[in-house]
């Protein structure tokens, strides 16, 4: 009931004023990225945001190669799970031709590590499943602050410059 809530809460959002919406990182020279039928796919468009691969066949996880991704995403206005990166100085080192897209250049990256064990497990594996309401506030709350000014972040930080 509270994900069907807060998917209401986005609904009336054109898509003219919808965030375009990237996912993934290059590995081993490609652009691995949610498939177009995948959950994460699904909540970006729940959250109210267009996801650039939407028209991307697969349920799980695609791979593209980067040009391919620079042309359909570099102009994108968010970017969500991606690599382990501890600041934007990071992803530039290991890969940088990440500065050809805009999100990296203003800064609005973002990823589902805020909550990390001291082993180094991500809490949104173990409680994401469980609470995809949470995940879904927490995306409406980077794609439409405004509309998520009671949510507090459970997993997404934004990746800081330095």
């Amino acid at each position: 009931n509270q994900y069907k809530a807060l998917k209401e809460r986005v609904s009336h959002i054109p898509e003219a004023r919808r965030p375009r919406v990237m996912t993934g990182l290059v590995y081993r020279g490609r652009f691995e990225i949610a498939g177009g039928a995948s959950y994460v796919a699904q909540l970006i468009s729940d959250a109210g945001g267009v996801y650039v691969w939407a028209d991307n066949k697969s349920s799980g996880f695609a791979s593209v190669d980067l040009e391919s991704q620079m042309a359909r995403a570099s102009d994108s206005d968010v970017w969500i799970n991606g690599g382990e990166w501890p600041s934007l100085k990071a992803m530039l080192a290991e890969e940088p031709r990440y500065r050809q897209f805009k999100p990296f250049v203003r800064g609005n990256v973002w990823l589902y590590n805020r909550l990390v064990s001291e082993n180094g497990g991500y809490d949104y594996w173990s409680r994401g499943i469980t609470r995809p309401d949470l995940i879904l506030a927490d995306l409406i709350k980077i794609f439409h602050p405004q509309l998520a000014q009671d949510h507090e972040f459970i997993w997404y930080k934004q990746v800081p410059a330095e």
